[in-house]
C-alpha cells in the first residue's frame, strides 16, 4: 500500500488547501476524496514520494472532474518536486488551464565536493510573470566549503519549459 493521503482545510486566506502525501501510483484513491472547494484550491505537492504512470493517470481524471464541476476555479500548486515537474512538463492535463506552479523544487549538484541540494523556486522571487512572459533567474548555490559552486541538475530548457 502506498499510505497515499490527501488533507483538506481551508488556510488562513480563505483558500482550499489540499496538502497530498506518500505515493502517487495505482492505490490512490481520489475519489474518497470529499472537499468544499473555496474560489481557489492550493495543491501542495511537498510530501509526495514518487509518482507513476498509474497516479498520473488518476491525477489527471480527478483534476479534470474537479475543474469540470467547477469551471471559475483557480488553481495554485506549490512545493512541486522534481518527479511533480517532469509530469507538468510531459502531461498534457496535468495541470488545468490557467493553473499557476507558485512554487517548485530544483535539484543543485557540486561536481567538486560530490553534494546535492534542492533549492525551492518561489513565484515573485526565482521567476516572475510579467505582460504575460516569465522571467526566470536561475540562482548560483555555494557549497559549505565556499570555494565551489552549485549548478542546477536538469537540462534546464526541459525542465522550466512547463513556465513558458
Amino acid at each position: 500500500m502506498s499510505g497515499f493521503k490527501i488533507t483538506s482545510k481551508i488556510d488562513d486566506n480563505m483558500k482550499t488547501r489540499l496538502q497530498i502525501d506518500g505515493a502517487m501510483d495505482e492505490h490512490s484513491d481520489y475519489s474518497s476524496i470529499e472537499t468544499k472547494f473555496t474560489d481557489e484550491v492550493v495543491f501542495d505537492f511537498d510530501n509526495v514520494e514518487h509518482i507513476n504512470s498509474t497516479g498520473i493517470k488518476h491525477w489527471v481524471q480527478w483534476v479534470a472532474s474537479i475543474h469540470e464541476a467547477n469551471p471559475n476555479l483557480k488553481f495554485f500548486f506549490v512545493n512541486c518536486p522534481k518527479p511533480i515537474v517532469d509530469q507538468i512538463n510531459m502531461v498534457d492535463g496535468f495541470l488545468p488551464e490557467g493553473s499557476i506552479v507558485k512554487s517548485f523544487k530544483v535539484p543543485y549538484f557540486c561536481e567538486v565536493c560530490d553534494k546535492d541540494i534542492t533549492t525551492t523556486f518561489v513565484l515573485g522571487r526565482e521567476y516572475n510573470i510579467v505582460d504575460g512572459k516569465v522571467k526566470l533567474e536561475v540562482p548560483d548555490n555555494t557549497c559549505d566549503r565556499g570555494d565551489c559552486e552549485m549548478e542546477p541538475d536538469v537540462v534546464e530548457q526541459k525542465y522550466f519549459k512547463f513556465l513558458k
